[in-house]
């Protein structure tokens, strides 16, 4: 049976501020399996960021609050750690990586038809993209 090394449970974030309360993360629960990558997909403003910062404990406060739910990292309910406890796990042990605005992944000198995925010289997307994903979708973007 794999081990989860990530667990969130029924976790909710919000931003307060004079004019209005705004739920940016709302009972979300997913896990990770060790050796496993995971994805957030969703529009702009749909929690993703947030949700990445709740789990690294880099939520701004104020205005933001994660107001109930459970973050297990190797077992350990990341949001009953002190902040010098979470200064020992961030970077080492889990991480989070902020892409540049309008970062798409994509090297930017790779000239690809996106009907076919492929590159002019009939390479697949590994060449615009680096070490490519289901559907050509980049995990690593190449610099």
């Amino acid at each position: 049976m794999a081990e989860n090394i990530l667990e969130v449970h029924d976790l909710e974030i919000r931003y307060v501020t004079d004019e209005e309360t705004m739920q940016a993360v709302n009972d979300i629960t997913f896990s990770l399996e060790r050796g496993e990558s995971i994805g957030l997909v969703g529009e702009t403003g749909a929690g993703k960021t947030t949700t990445a910062l709740g789990i690294m404990g880099l939520v701004p406060d104020p205005p933001g609050e994660i107001v109930k739910g459970s973050i297990l990292f190797e077992g350990e309910d990341l949001l009953k750690l002190s902040e010098k406890q979470m200064r020992r796990i961030r970077g080492g042990k889990i991480s989070h990586d902020f892409p540049e605005p309008g970062d798409t992944g994509r090297r930017s000198d790779c000239r690809s038809d996106p009907a076919t995925q492929q590159d002019l010289e009939g390479r697949g997307p590994e060449a615009c993209y680096g070490d490519a994903g289901a559907g050509g979708y980049p995990r690593r973007p190449l610099r």
